[in-house]
């Protein structure tokens, strides 16, 4: 009960501050309020990927002909396919890019195919897959040499993206698993830098009476409403830099240098000074 009185009172100035020798507490509920908030993203996520990426399989494989890979030795060869195949999709959020070319002798970069980096590409080669991330501007290659000697075609792909993207249970413990880490290092190992920054502006404005160690256990409270404002605002397709560090600093802010009158340190709050 208390930890649910706690998600609500999160956003309460006074509260806050009275939770400030409350370390064991703000532990449990930290790891309590990141593990929902993993479990949300996680469903979500894991009914939206897969219908998604169905979309995107779906799209890809009604411009494909029946075709064959083979992998030998590190070598891709795709036979019954016009190369270089190229799809490019404007479909979604983002627009795709897709080129095979296994025959060319020479191996083409995903520069000299990509031309525009806002685009995510996948430029396959016989030696190689390299992936442009857009979201990210982030490019990744793997060599097949890493792979073991496959042979599959167009049905069998299409058979095994059917039963993989049907595992919504696997897209879910794995998203669950991603996002606790996620937010366990954006939530918690985060608040120790943000606490510290308030703490250095406390000490220097004579606030001496707040500890890091009362700012960090506050700061593992007061991670709730810029966590669910950050969350909405994202889902709405908006983005704002830095908006849940400025919250967070400025939530933490408020709550060291806040002043009531009438109520004591003892109970996590500064009395004002009379004039």
């Amino acid at each position: 009960m208390y930890y649910l009185k706690a998600f609500f009172n999160s956003f309460k100035i006074d509260w806050l501050q009275k939770q400030k020798n409350e370390g064991k507490k703000a532990a449990n509920y930290i790891i309590l309020f990141v593990l929902l908030f993993s479990a949300i993203y996680a469903g979500y996520f894991a009914n939206r990927i897969p219908e998604e990426l169905t979309k995107v399989r779906d799209e890809v494989f009604l411009q494909v002909p029946d075709f064959g890979a083979d992998m030998v030795g590190g070598q891709l060869t795709v036979t019954d396919l016009e190369q270089p195949f190229v799809f490019e999709s404007e479909a979604g959020e983002e627009p795709f890019k897709l080129v095979v070319d296994t025959v060319n002798t020479t191996t083409a970069s995903i520069e000299d195919v990509m031309k525009d980096e806002s685009v995510s590409t996948v430029l396959i080669t016989k030696t190689q897959v390299s992936i442009h991330d857009a979201s990210v501007g982030k490019t990744t290659i793997q060599q097949f040499s890493d792979f073991p000697d496959i042979s599959s075609s167009k049905q069998e792909l299409l058979a095994w993206s059917n039963d993989f993207l049907s595992k919504k249970t696997t897209f879910f413990v794995f998203l669950l698993i991603a996002w606790f880490v996620i937010f366990t290092m954006s939530r918690v190992v985060y608040s120790l830098l943000l606490s510290l920054i308030v703490f250095v502006v406390a000490h220097f404005a004579k606030r001496e009476e707040w500890k890091f160690g009362q700012i960090y256990t506050v700061s593992l409270f007061a991670v709730t409403a810029p966590t669910i404002i950050g969350s909405f605002v994202a889902l709405a397709g908006v983005h704002v830099p830095y908006l849940y560090t400025v919250l967070t600093l400025g939530l933490l802010l408020v709550v060291v240098f806040y002043k009531k009158q009438g109520i004591g340190d003892d109970k996590g709050m500064v009395e004002e000074d009379k004039k």
